[in-house]
């Protein structure tokens, strides 16, 4: 199985589910089609038992927002958790003013802490 373009695996021989999550890079902005099939791409990985994690590197732009919340919608509806690693403590204040902090799991890399649901 690919990890999908993009997407990339932590070190090679482990199985899926034991840890050793697929890093997902969301940035910028995104045509809608690059969202659904971004999504779907993630969707796909959670069902096949592999642990995801959306790395947000730079600015935590609407576009970026808009991705993780219709990835956030799709880990409910598959009763699952949206990882987000940022590397900007602003985005958990973004993150948090619009509604979507309590939707996924937040690591942000500059403070190192986590929050989130």
């Amino acid at each position: 199985r690919a990890a999908g373009r993009g997407m990339r695996r932590w070190p090679a021989g482990r199985r899926p589910g034991v840890g050793w999550p697929v890093l997902v890079p969301v940035r910028g902005r995104r045509s809608a089609g690059d969202v659904m099939r971004l999504t779907a791409q993630i969707g796909q990985l959670w069902r096949n038992g592999e642990r995801v994690i959306c790395d947000v590197r730079g600015t935590c732009d609407l576009g970026v927002l808009d991705a993780l919340a219709r990835i956030a919608l799709l880990s409910r509806r598959l009763g699952t958790w949206l990882h987000v690693r940022a590397e900007q403590a602003d985005a958990e204040r973004l993150l948090e003013l619009t509604g979507l902090a309590s939707a996924l799991r937040l690591e942000v890399r500059e403070t190192g802490c986590s929050t989130g649901g």
